[in-house]
């Protein structure tokens, strides 16, 4: 059953935002320090203000930015986090070593590519499926990429 409130688009236009933002402040960051303690600082920060908000009661069910709508996570939710955690932290630092080799404009698209890879995935690994629709954008998006990455030549 669907929670009430909000279908989730606005919260997703935000969240590509604040995405979109995030590379700016790596960018200047990996300019001074290394890649790897630019993205510690990076994951200590969120933590932080995670962890604040959550004793604030900032986020709690039934709000829709919730940061915890359920239960304590049972053991695969534990794992599948610490996987997430990971894959994060290792994405981050190769892509804040791109930006100093390549720079954010031309690391960007293509590390914005993630969405045909997380598209395939959610298919594999949940059963999840996309419309027609969606799969012109996952491939417009990735036409998009190549064009940014070639210059359009």
């Amino acid at each position: 059953m669907k929670p009430p409130g909000p279908d989730g688009l606005a919260l997703t236009l935000f969240s590509l935002v604040l995405w979109g933002l995030y590379g700016i402040p790596l960018n200047g960051a990996v300019r001074h320090l290394p890649p790897a303690t630019v993205g510690a600082v990076a994951f200590l920060t969120s933590g932080l203000l995670l962890v604040l908000a959550r004793a604030a009661g900032i986020g709690a069910a039934p709000s829709p930015l919730a940061i915890d709508s359920g239960p304590a996570l049972p053991g695969r939710g534990f794992l599948w986090s610490v996987a997430a955690g990971c894959l994060s932290a290792a994405a981050l630092v190769l892509m804040l070593r791109a930006f100093e080799i390549r720079g954010i404009a031309r690391t960007t698209p293509i590390v914005n590519l993630n969405t045909f890879v997380a598209v395939l995935g959610g298919m594999v690994v949940f059963g999840e499926r996309l419309s027609v629709r969606g799969w012109i954008g996952v491939l417009l998006a990735a036409a998009g990429g190549y064009l940014v990455q070639t210059g359009g030549k």
